[in-house]
């Protein structure tokens, strides 16, 4: 349960995570031997998984609340339609960012 109370979810376990991970990437980058392109495109992958995933987790999740807000006051299944729809994308867009063919060198 997060510390709000709300039994769904913890947005701290990401925000953790997330400042950890950025944390980890200045070393990590710096481990890597001069001329070791195998490695090197290994670590630029993480990178831009992780750059990805927080564009999308601040840009999109505004945009959620946004419409969830409309969403709560209004009760109408129009704006429960583009709710659901800004939900579709954002799922889609953390599956391409966390799923292996979303790891891409930039």
């Amino acid at each position: 349960m997060s510390a709000t109370g709300n039994p769904y979810t913890d947005t701290h376990v990401i925000d953790d995570t997330l400042r950890r991970e950025f944390g980890l990437l200045p070393g990590l980058v710096r481990s890597v031997s001069a001329k070791d392109e195998e490695r090197v495109r290994i670590v630029a992958d993480h990178v831009t998984l992780l750059c990805g995933f927080l564009h999308h987790h601040h840009s999109l999740i505004s945009e959620v609340q946004r419409r969830l807000g409309t969403w709560c006051v209004s009760g109408d299944n129009e704006d429960g339609e583009v709710l659901a729809d800004t939900l579709q994308r954002l799922a889609a867009a953390l599956y391409e960012h966390t799923g292996p063919e979303g790891e891409q060198c930039p």
